[in-house]
């Protein structure tokens, strides 16, 4: 183990991010510590309270990413395991070059420490960014713990984070086992005895993922495997190698970090709102730190100690926060009770033992109706519908399986109105995005209005007069200042029958080519008359093609053609863009949105985006 620990250097700033790249590079040849890094690539890096800034950090991360790439037919250079930037004054611009780093080291990462910088995302720019850093995760798997605490992240950061995690597969500890054992790894404790095409594995793209979401054990995953079966060797040639659980190789994403730490970033009670999905997900951490190398004696094992001693919190680390208010506070502490409350019925279960790592939240479906998962938004607004609406109830969920469920989503739904009412519709991507395709799915596939019969009845004259007469008749009446009647005309008997008197009538004459007459005989004489011919009805279409949407394409498309349309691609679920076609489609959602025409607009744009399941992201269980 290599050690760049820069915390007693005097300087600091731009010129020690200098330093350090120099010192990263020397490990690349013909630098002189090459021959050292060949022996023992893993390296933590620590320049704590350096105030790197984000030009200084710029230098660091040029040269990691070179020494992270570098390999030879002797091996990797530098194995990225620990990393601490604790108060640098690193802001948002800086987490783009981190996310190369992050990716590269998907599988050595263990510890990153971005504590007490000025990340806040406030402008589309650093949304992308943090967006972008967030997805750079997806497929490190030993990761232990992401510390944030200390800055002023703001709550478009804990939005894009739920979209991002939502995103994520639950990892399932049964299905990671299935695919360890059919993929068995040779285990050696001599590295020698590894094959060479093995340790020279490439290391430019990430792991494949199956359809499970799970990485498949690549050969750069089975190198990792020989790392022996007993503890972390003393030695730095043997400790590379040095094993630990299978499953790990299964576990990755931001899902599968035992803690998240967002103390002191200033949340608020739409943070707390994002967080509490994400909580209701989130896995214990002494269920995922079985899926990581354990952490080293000292400070870190010291660290997540002190984590397990918050009250509130397991793995996901949010106090304290001063901003959070009394909405936030019970919002996140419901999201945990039901986290726990899913957990207790998996370890209730005949055969359940502690630490077993053959059952897993996404495993808890397949356990049949006594476990439980939190109810996710996109069900708890279909069963609401269902109760309002139509008056039924769901069956299936009976009320002692859905009390706490159903408090916690009145919970969100206060600060979701609190939300629309005091910061606006466009604080919310998801919102913003939904209600424009709504207005644009509307415009193309509202179905027609149905046409009412007139309870009254026609004077049957009316179908014997001619329409010209008609129309003349209303003009007259209409150029001498009187409204024009829709009564039949007078008869000639009539005494005002002369002050109405008759306009001659153009008639149009058919004229037939001679050349297409088949018999020289004369045509029957037609009588002469002032009606006009009786045109045939058209034939009754068929009204089959009102069942079908326009193209003939079915909701599932016309969801993906709205979302592109309207930029919602990344931001709408296929379920969430389906359900605004058919919400967009359906005339008696005009009939229920007309219904809170009284209401505040908040609580009208609630009731639209609650009926569409768009009011939060989808996560995915």
């Amino acid at each position: 183990m290599v050690k760049f620990h820069y915390v007693n250097r005097k300087s600091e700033g731009v010129k020690l991010g200098q330093v350090v790249a120099k010192d990263l590079l020397k490990r690349l040849p013909p630098g002189s510590s090459y021959k050292t890094a060949l022996r023992d690539p893993c390296v933590d890096l620590d320049v704590s309270g350096k105030l790197l800034t984000d030009d200084g950090f710029v230098e660091v991360t040029e040269a990691l990413v070179k020494s992270i790439q570098y390999q030879d037919d002797n091996g990797r250079v530098l194995k990225l395991e620990e990393v601490w930037l604790k108060g640098n004054e690193l802001t948002a611009s800086s987490l783009k070059p981190l996310a190369k780093v992050v990716a590269l080291a998907w599988d050595d990462l263990r510890d990153l420490d971005l504590s007490e910088n000025r990340i806040t995302i406030s402008t589309s720019e650093d949304a992308a960014a943090w967006e972008e850093f967030l997805q750079s995760f997806s497929s490190c798997c030993v990761l232990r713990r992401i510390d944030f605490s200390g800055n002023n992240l703001g709550s478009k950061a804990f939005e894009v984070l739920a979209r991002v995690y939502g995103k994520e597969k639950s990892f399932d500890t049964q299905g990671m086992v299935g695919i360890c054992s059919s993929h068995p790894l040779p285990h050696s404790e001599n590295p020698a005895e590894i094959p060479s095409s093995v340790q020279s594995s490439s290391r430019k793209g990430s792991p494949s993922s199956n359809a499970k979401g799970c990485v498949e054990p690549t050969s750069e995953l089975a190198r990792r495997g020989q790392r022996g079966t007993g503890q972390e060797s003393e030695t730095t040639d043997q400790r590379s190698h040095t094993a630990y659980p299978r499953s790990v190789f299964a576990t990755n994403g931001i899902r599968s970090v035992p803690y998240l730490v967002f103390s002191g970033t200033a949340m608020t009670d739409a943070c707390a709102l994002y967080l509490s999905y994400i909580i209701a997900c989130h896995d214990t951490p002494h269920r995922l730190l079985e899926h990581v190398p354990p952490a080293k004696a000292g400070l870190p094992a010291q660290q997540l100690e002190a984590y397990d001693q918050i009250p509130g919190c397991q793995g996901i680390i949010y106090r304290p926060n001063d901003g959070i208010g009394g909405a936030g506070t019970k919002v996140l502490e419901l999201a945990e009770h039901d986290r726990r409350g899913s957990l207790m019925d998996i370890t209730e279960e005949p055969g359940y033992e502690d630490g077993d790592a053959s059952v897993s939240p996404a495993s808890v479906t397949r356990r049949g109706s006594e476990a439980r998962l939190p109810e996710s938004p996109q069900k708890a607004a279909q069963r609401r519908r269902n109760t309002i609406w139509t008056g039924s109830f769901d069956e299936s969920n009976s009320p002692s399986d859905t009390t706490n469920s159903s408090e916690l989503n009145r919970a969100r739904s206060r600060i979701q109105g609190d939300s629309l009412r005091d910061l606006g519709l466009r604080s919310n991507d998801l919102w913003c995005v939904s209600l424009k395709m709504l207005a644009v799915a509307r415009i193309v596939l509202l179905e027609p209005k149905k046409k009412q019969v007139s309870p009254l009845r026609i004077d049957s004259r009316s179908a014997d007069t001619p329409k010209s007469l008609l129309s003349s008749s209303n003009s007259a009446r209409t150029a001498a200042g009187r409204l024009p009647s829709l009564s039949i005309p007078l008869a000639p008997g009539n005494p005002n029958h002369l002050m109405f008197p008759k306009l001659p009538q153009r008639r149009k004459e058919s004229i037939v080519s001679p050349s297409l007459v088949m018999t020289p005989a004369a045509p029957p004489a037609v009588e002469k008359t002032h009606e006009l011919p009786v045109r045939p009805k058209p034939l009754k279409k068929s009204l089959s093609y009102r069942t079908q949407l326009l193209g003939e394409l079915d909701e599932s498309t016309w969801g993906r053609i709205v979302s592109l349309a309207c930029g919602g691609v990344g931001i709408v679920s296929k379920d969430q863009s389906v359900a605004v076609v058919r919400w967009a489609r359906d005339r008696g959602s005009l009939e229920r949105e007309m219904e809170a025409l009284g209401k505040a607009e908040s609580a009208q744009i609630w009731r639209v985006l609650e009926g569409m399941g768009c009011l939060a992201y989808e996560m995915a269980m």
